[in-house]
C-alpha cells in the first residue's frame, strides 16, 4: 500500500509541474 501512496503521490507531482508548464 505504501508503494501505491507513493504512486499517487509522483502522480500527483508530475502533474503539478505540468499544470506550470
Amino acid at each position: 500500500h505504501l508503494f501505491l501512496f507513493f504512486l499517487i503521490h509522483s502522480f500527483g507531482k508530475t502533474r503539478f509541474l505540468l499544470k506550470i508548464l
